[in-house]
């Protein structure tokens, strides 16, 4: 990290070449072998391979096929954040790679990318408000790129049974509650 709260080059290449080179499911896994794992509690006894497979995950997050993007990714991203099984180092790169994709005009037609997106972010916020790794120009950005996303929300599908959630008001309320609940976050903010 620079001194202007920038994340460093290494940051933003380990985020790059996640969601530049991951592929849904991830190369080596497939469908079933992910269902496998969720079977087994997303157990992956190898740290630095939970590390990156939670970084190949990511592009699951916007796969139209809800048993990869809600049950599998979000679920096993979900499940290792509120466990303290990912690095503050693996949740930086997460946030980089996810911030783009709640950006107005990054969204994708299917309208999935950006609402999982936030919800991931959400757990991001909310891993941060237990325990603090965000410095306090991330949670800012955070916390701004949040409002920006849940103000720009114009697709209000929600559950539809061949495609499951897209759910983005509530997926950015799910971003923006977690960030009102973090002492951290000044009140201006919160406002």
């Amino acid at each position: 990290m620079n001194p202007l709260g920038k994340p460093g080059a290494a940051m933003l290449l380990a985020a790059a070449m996640s969601s530049s080179i991951a592929a849904c499911p991830p190369a080596g896994a497939s469908k079933e072998s992910l269902l496998a794992s969720k079977q087994a509690g997303w157990s992956v006894a190898d740290d630095a391979r939970r590390q990156r497979l939670a970084l190949e995950l990511l592009d699951c997050l916007g796969n139209a096929d809800p048993v990869l993007r809600d049950d599998l990714a979000f679920d096993a991203l979900s499940r290792w954040m509120r466990g303290r099984q990912l690095t503050p180092a693996t949740m930086q790169s997460v946030r980089l790679a996810l911030l783009p994709r709640i950006e107005p005009a990054a969204r994708d037609a299917a309208g999935f990318g950006a609402p999982f997106a936030a919800l991931a972010l959400a757990e991001i916020a909310r891993a941060d408000r237990l325990q603090p790794f965000l410095s306090t120009d991330q949670r800012d950005r955070l916390v701004r790129a949040g409002a920006a996303y849940l103000s720009s929300v114009r697709d209000y599908r929600g559950f539809d049974a061949h495609d499951g959630w897209r759910h983005g008001v509530a997926h950015g309320a799910d971003l923006m509650l977690q960030l009102a609940l973090n002492p951290a976050i000044a009140r201006d903010e919160v406002d």
